[in-house]
């Protein structure tokens, strides 16, 4: 019987060995599910971007027809004050309309 004795106090009194595989193997699953996860938020996040950046263009188009437009009935104005409207001087003289550069 001391035998046995002797043994189950060697095992004991020796510290146990755990391995940190598991521990490791846990993070390593964690950091790749959060990681697809930030994947798939990114791709929605694009495709968002892409339809805001096609709105935009269609906004883009539309003011610069609104520009134009503006820039020619100016150009009319300022024509007709030219030609001594007075009803033209008092549109240019109510919203400030200057011509850039020579027509």
């Amino acid at each position: 019987m001391s035998t046995q004795t002797q043994d189950s106090s060697i095992t004991s009194a020796r510290p146990a060995f755990y391995s940190p595989f598991w521990a490791l193997f846990g993070v390593f699953v964690t950091l790749t599910v959060l990681q697809g996860v930030y994947l798939i938020e990114d791709y929605r996040e694009h495709s968002r971007i892409r339809a805001a950046a096609t709105e935009a263009k269609r906004q883009l188009a539309q003011a610069q027809v609104i520009t134009k437009t503006a820039e020619e009935v100016g150009k009319d104005l300022l024509a007709l004050a030219a030609a001594k409207s007075p009803e033209a001087d008092k549109i240019i003289a109510e919203f400030s309309i200057r011509m850039k550069g020579k027509p």
